[in-house]
């Protein structure tokens, strides 16, 4: 075993597909001296839709050794994922890290995830080495170093291909010159840890990722998890190089895995301490991963609940922030009122119940949490449009607000602005640099999470990113909309909408409906209102 001073935790952080796991492949080559099969690339994306997509969901984590300058180094990579709506996995894998790689493709150049991930270590105080990757293309860089030295105020990088290997020995190097080995609290001798991810596995029960803080734990002992003081027994210790390899102990700096002898997930939550001692002091753990948007999820086939249920309850054993209750509708039964992180999280989730359960489900459109104020003055919190209907004295309702940052080709500005005001955003700032263009909005949550996305995407040619930090709630001019099909009120077809927007989407949802709904030997009358108030109609006349 290294030493402490010998231990160098590092993440790759950077924008969506920017190759971070081609980048960690290239490393398990080099430190392993053993070629990946094409049919394992994306090593850590051990997820089929990780690979799929190409992108990278959960937090993975190997240990790879290195000898330099004679000195046997154990590295501890943490893959991140990339995209807007997986930022919290990003921030709990960097408090198990003492530095990162910002990774930055050169044909893209700086991208809003980019800014959002270098922030984020920059918060943390974590030593930063910026990585260009894609040299082989032999594509001019002057600009993006200029780019990056305007917006990061970085000068010094590091020129890298992940997909041939050049200049992957000069970053190992700069790793293990620039990032500092972990500090140690020579105060404490008790072990202590940090939990940086957990999993559940159904022959071993609960297992979890951490970072050991102080002392160390060896197999057959016992811990106290802190939040709430029960005790584990530690079954197995180890760490990944990346396959599994059990170990007897495991100290201070070290990052591996436990497996504890429970098999509820839903204890054991991520940005806890473990300690093996009660009650022992600890600085403010990470946040609480809490639901951005949620969906309700029913089966096609009724008599599948059962199965979508077991199907939910099994994803939601390796996804913490997938949260989900019952729920009921008149049109389409017995389903689950889910939450997410965002719509790529709603997705994936959409993505696994069918490839991997095989099921056939129907999701309603994303909503998002809003808050109301009575005239009481008591607050409330709901997600699901339907339940305001249960409240009689409300006196205001306030939204999300999000603050928005576009990185795009200046030609497109014109547009990007347009649709940001389209989404009721206010501008607060507009950067310049060479060809791009960087554009900060105050948005409601409510407006991105309704094909924002796709919209910007389609006015810029797909050249344009997107990221979003969210803020407080403000309060808004907002309306509960119902749709009714023959004067029958369809619950899973409510929604909260702005004054401003309330004719248009009225109208837009009518026309859809009418367009989907088969004509009968009967009219069906679709309606859209505002309270008991009718403001647009419409009539699917009878078959002749």
């Amino acid at each position: 075993m290294n030493d402490n001073q010998h231990i160098r935790n590092f993440s790759i952080i950077a924008h969506i597909n920017h190759g971070k796991s081609t980048l960690a492949d290239r490393f398990i080559e080099l430190c392993k001296n053993k070629k990946i099969k094409k049919s394992d690339a994306q090593y850590l994306d051990s997820m089929i839709i990780e690979r799929e997509r190409g992108i990278t969901i959960k937090a993975q984590c190997l240990r790879l050794n290195y000898t330099y300058k004679n000195i046997q180094y154990s590295l501890n990579l943490i893959d991140t994922p990339g995209h807007a709506d997986f930022s919290d996995e990003v921030s709990r894998s960097l408090d198990a890290c003492e530095g990162v790689v910002l990774l930055i493709d050169i044909t893209k150049g700086i991208q809003a995830q980019t800014i959002a991930n270098y922030k984020k270590a920059i918060e943390k105080k974590l030593a930063v080495i910026v990585a260009l990757n894609k040299i082989d293309l032999n594509i001019e860089k002057d600009n993006i170093k200029a780019e990056i030295a305007t917006l990061l105020k970085i000068d010094h990088f590091v020129e890298i291909s992940a997909k041939t290997g050049n200049g992957l020995i000069n970053l190992i190097e700069k790793i293990i010159e620039n990032i500092p080995a972990p500090t140690i609290d020579s105060t404490k001798t008790e072990f202590s840890a940090l939990i940086i991810d957990s999993w559940f596995n159904n022959y071993t029960g609960v297992n979890c990722l951490i970072k050991v803080k102080s002392g160390s734990i060896n197999v057959g002992e016992k811990i106290y998890l802190l939040d709430d003081n029960k005790t584990y027994k530690i079954n197995e210790l180890g760490i990944f190089v990346p396959e599994k390899l059990t170990m007897q102990k495991i100290s201070v700096g070290e990052i591996g895995f436990l497996n504890l002898n429970a098999k509820d997930l839903s204890k054991i939550k991520v940005g806890s301490y473990i300690s093996t001692k009660k009650n022992t002091h600890h600085e403010k753990n990470i946040k609480t991963i809490t639901p951005n948007i949620y969906a309700n999820i029913y089966p096609i086939n009724t008599d599948d609940f059962i199965i979508l249920k077991k199907a939910i309850e099994k994803l939601s054993l390796n996804d913490a922030s997938l949260s989900f209750t019952i729920s009921k509708s008149q049109m389409f039964g017995s389903g689950f009122n889910c939450g997410f992180l965002g719509i790529l999280h709603l997705e994936i989730t959409k993505e696994r119940l069918e490839q991997e359960h095989n099921l056939s489900i129907i999701i309603t459109p994303p909503s998002i949490t809003f808050k109301i104020i009575t005239t009481r003055m008591k607050i409330l919190y709901i997600s699901n449009p339907s339940d305001i209907d249960k409240i009689n004295d409300i006196r205001e309702i306030h939204e999300k607000m999000t603050l928005t940052t576009i990185i795009s080709q200046k030609i497109y500005l014109g547009k990007i602005i347009n649709l940001c005001q389209e989404a009721r955003g206010i501008k607060n700032e507009i950067i310049h640099n060479n060809e791009k263009v960087y554009i900060k909005y105050t948005i409601p949550l409510s407006e991105l999470i309704f094909n924002f996305h796709s919209k910007l995407q389609s006015i810029t040619n797909g050249y344009a990113s997107l990221t979003y930090d969210l803020l407080d709630y403000e309060k808004s001019d907002l309306n509960k909309l119902s749709i009714l099909i023959n004067e029958k009120k369809i619950d899973a077809l409510e929604f909260v909408v702005h004054k401003s927007k309330t004719d248009k989407t009225s109208q837009e949802l009518i026309e859809k409906m009418v367009n989907i709904i088969p004509r009968q030997l009967f009219d069906i009358k679709i309606q859209a209102a505002i309270g008991k108030k009718i403001i647009k109609r419409e009539t699917i006349k009878a078959l002749k």
